[in-house]
């Protein structure tokens, strides 16, 4: 992993200034992916897409964030908060309140809230996800919410289909899906997904 210089952007609201790293290169050796399709290269990190200002607590997009040129000359010199991860509760407010402009940014919403509720049960498939009557409720409207987006998509992925509507119980309809699965790259994962849903196990798991 190469690590560029960082990217100097302004709040679009009030103007606080915040850094937002960048790779020059990177791989996706050591990493960790889930069924839900999270994952963890600790040599190609994500960057957020949506975040919120922690000066005026205003959310953005962060391309809609404007380069601060003048700071990009001044970096070393002065501390920049990087721009960050939401908090659970963030995710819940930004869908709530609508910050999407179009249906990849609610999907991008949607997912993401969708991994940060399956995190807390990633290695523990004994325990029904979001038992907690908010949770759970909460839980299933995002997913059906996130099921008819992607479902809208032109070219739907079959395998992200498949494992929300196993999350959901649907395991018949996952199983279903998984049959329509021919890529030879892809069929490991839906081989996984398959098993599970057979077993109409309904938990986010770690794939192999």
């Amino acid at each position: 992993m190469i690590i560029g210089s960082p990217e100097i952007l302004n709040c679009p609201f009030c103007k606080t200034v915040y850094q937002m790293q960048s790779l020059v290169s990177g791989n996706t050796i050591g990493g960790t992916c889930f069924s839900d399709g999270q994952h963890y290269y600790p040599m190609l990190p994500d960057q957020p897409q949506f975040t919120v200002c922690d000066s005026c607590q205003n959310f953005f997009w962060v391309k809609d964030a404007k380069s601060n040129e003048n700071m990009m000359e001044k970096q070393g010199e002065v501390y920049l908060p990087d721009i960050r991860w939401l908090e659970q509760e963030e995710w819940i407010q930004a869908i709530s309140l609508g910050l999407y402009r179009n249906e990849s940014e609610e999907i991008y919403l949607r997912t993401h809230l969708w991994w940060m509720l399956n995190n807390k049960y990633r290695v523990m498939d004994r325990i029904k996800p979001n038992s907690e009557p908010f949770e759970k409720h909460l839980y299933t409207e995002n997913l059906h919410a996130l099921l008819r987006l992607k479902q809208s998509e032109e070219a739907p992925d079959l395998l992200l289909l498949a494992e929300i509507h196993r999350e959901l119980g649907y395991f018949d309809e996952a199983l279903d899906l998984l049959k329509k699965v021919t890529d030879a790259e892809l069929k490991n994962i839906a081989r996984q997904i398959r098993v599970k849903a057979r077993r109409k196990n309904p938990f986010v798991f770690k794939l192999t």
